[in-house]
């Protein structure tokens, strides 16, 4: 079972959507059984970003798009913010 991390914003958008995101629940639970700590459905598209520890991804899944990263070192992938798809709002970690 993998090590699932969540950023704050993660944790807040979905406390703040509470009944709208049982798509997303579901796929959370699938991906801490995930082989390598990332998602096997939706749409995984690894982004630039300047980290030698971290990869930055953008899951697409359940009408969301998912911003997590990934520390092969530490072996944990940390869900870093949760927009619908239709915002179009892009996303950028801090640091």
């Amino acid at each position: 079972m993998n090590r699932l991390r969540w950023a704050k914003e993660a944790l807040n958008y979905l406390k703040d959507n509470r009944g709208e995101v049982n798509a997303l629940e579901l796929a959370f639970a699938a991906l801490r059984r995930a082989p390598g700590g990332l998602p096997n459905d939706g749409i995984l598209v690894r982004l630039p970003y300047r980290s030698r520890v971290r990869s930055l991804y953008l899951w697409e899944i359940a009408s969301h798009r998912v911003y997590l990263t990934r520390d092969e070192q530490e072996q944990t992938t940390r869900i870093e913010a949760i927009k619908p798809s239709k915002s179009g709002s892009g996303w950028m970690p801090e640091g």
